[in-house]
């Protein structure tokens, strides 16, 4: 830690001109993630700096598979983190999406009251954003807490489709062959 931003164990890339650098909002597995601020909107939003990792390989493929359910299947429903944009630089993959400003839903819910409708509301929010994905043909296969976030709106986002994989309809029925 440095004045308590993490560092990389690859330096910061650049980013695309249109977008300013802020600070960092935290590191996973496969990246880190920062603040950005566009230069002409003043629009905030996050991205995700994944490094590029080297052709066929499990991870290229769950990137891959991330940017395709987002661009594809993720439109529009405001319980799903929206994709704004996707850079592929030299040694790393950049992943614009809106920004959740309440953070992670159980630091959120931790820091507020945690009254009954509020938390009500919030399933409501995840029940519908699955659903969601389900018309769309995804099935996220990888909903946990710290893949559910929360919007400066106050609605709950789901992210994180790496894991994710298209179905088809009642493909849930027991002996359809389909592995969700």
């Amino acid at each position: 830690m440095n004045g308590g931003v993490p560092r990389l164990s690859t330096p910061m890339p650049e980013l695309p001109e249109a977008w300013e650098l802020g600070e960092s909002l935290g590191i996973g597995s496969f990246g880190s993630v920062w603040r950005v601020s566009h230069r002409e909107t003043s629009e905030q939003g996050a991205v995700k700096v994944l490094p590029r990792p080297e052709e066929n390989t499990h991870k290229l493929m769950r990137i891959t598979t991330e940017i395709a359910t987002m661009e594809r299947s993720c439109r529009g429903c405001p319980f799903i983190l929206q994709l704004r944009e996707v850079h592929t630089m030299e040694r790393h993959i950049l992943i614009v999406m809106e920004l959740a400003a309440g953070g992670e839903l159980l630091d959120y819910l931790a820091r507020t009251d945690r009254n009954e409708a509020l938390v009500r509301s919030f399933f409501q929010q995840l029940v519908l954003g699955v659903k969601f994905c389900h018309s769309q043909g995804v099935a996220h296969r990888d909903l946990k807490p710290a893949n559910l976030l929360v919007s400066k709106d106050c609605h709950v986002c789901i992210t994180d489709f790496g894991l994710s994989r298209a179905v088809v309809a009642n493909a849930c029925r027991k002996g359809d062959g389909v592995d969700l």
